[in-house]
């Protein structure tokens, strides 16, 4: 009687916790995301994810066009909709509702009523857009030569350009994630004194908190034994610290959504094409869908070993060094000690010959 009584208790326990989580989420503000999609196949499934965190938040199903979605969210969230593998719609979600209209011959137009971040997200990515694009005409890869010149004109402009904005914007959750996006442009020095200035709510939110890590471990790892791994590639080979003795190694973290990512396969080929030393290059996709995955490596087409992440080391890996933003790579020397971190791909080759020097 005393042991039943006993699991009775703990029945009552655990059912209370449970209840007690499920009415803390129920009680959150709901985001309910109506759609419009023209030219788009009937009774076929769209899934919403959470591009942060990469799970898949609610999943609907799409008649005569429209679709719905209805979620609990606390703070805006940076969300995809994705159709096989592939990110079709990128917003800002928030609380109350939302309208969303596109269509599938040109998805890149859609249309989004009813996120103020969203809006605002936006708008920092077009003046950004316009700007960095300057730079990416100037820096047209000709003959297999990358400008490294036009690198070091380019990255004092970009961190005022970057100082300014984020000077007249301190607060909202958008600030966190152009902060994520763009902290490479920043030497160490500024991205401490915006962090500082940043209001006190925003402090807390979760992207800033995420770049301030980001920012405190940016040279953690510097000097140190690269982590071991043992990962098999596309072609099912195996790849291990040991094999890259003896060379320069970049381990690079992409994937098929990201943008600057994709910039950047063109310039790693360029890279691995003109160096005058052993290098070599193995990317990590944190890609969800292989699909997607599959799709980028044909028409990127990466002529070096390539991983896709699914739960094992190269997932293990990529939480061990914290990389928590993309694009994202580490620099290791012939002696297995990382001697660079998120390096754009013009600052690569004069790092390497620096250290040769």
């Amino acid at each position: 009687m005393e042991h039943s009584l006993k699991r009775f208790f703990a029945l009552c326990c655990i059912i209370f916790v449970i209840g007690a989580k499920a009415g803390l989420l129920w009680a959150l503000p709901f985001c309910n995301v109506n759609g419009e999609i023209r030219n788009f196949p009937e009774n076929e499934y769209l899934f919403l994810t959470d591009l942060w965190k990469g799970n898949v938040i609610d999943t609907a199903k799409v008649e005569g066009g429209q679709f719905h979605f209805k979620f609990p969210v606390k703070n805006p969230i940076y969300v995809s909709i994705t159709y096989q593998g592939n990110s079709l719609f990128q917003f800002f979600a928030e609380k109350g509702s939302l309208f969303l209209q596109a269509d599938m011959r040109n998805v890149n137009a859609f249309t989004l009523v009813g996120s103020a971040s969203h809006q605002k997200w936006k708008d920092f990515n077009q003046n950004w857009h316009s700007f960095y694009t300057k730079y990416l005409e100037l820096n047209q890869i000709k003959n297999n030569i990358l400008r490294e010149d036009l690198w070091y004109d380019f990255q004092p402009k970009a961190e005022d350009f970057l100082i300014r904005y984020f000077q007249k914007e301190k607060t909202g959750y958008v600030t966190g994630f152009a902060l994520i996006q763009t902290g490479n442009y920043l030497s160490p020095e500024t991205k401490k004194n915006i962090l500082k200035a940043l209001s006190p709510q925003n402090k807390k939110g979760e992207y800033v908190n995420t770049f301030a890590k980001i920012t405190a471990n940016e040279n953690r790892f510097l000097g140190t034994k690269v982590s071991t791994f043992e990962w098999i590639d596309t072609e099912g080979k195996s790849h291990t610290p040991a094999q890259y003795e003896g060379t320069y190694l970049l381990i690079d973290c992409w994937a098929a959504w990201c943008k600057p990512c994709r910039q950047y396969n063109r310039s790693f080929k360029v890279l691995k094409d003109s160096a005058t030393f052993p290098f070599a290059i193995l990317s990590l996709s944190i890609d969800t869908e292989k699909y997607a995955f599959l799709k980028a490596l044909e028409e990127d087409v990466m002529p070096w070993s390539q991983i896709f992440i699914e739960e094992g080391s190269a997932d293990k890996w990529i939480k061990y060094y914290e990389i928590h933003a993309l694009p994202a790579n580490i620099l290791v020397n012939p002696e297995g000690i990382i001697i660079a971190k998120n390096l754009k791909p013009e600052k690569i080759m004069p790092k390497i010959r620096a250290v040769l020097k």
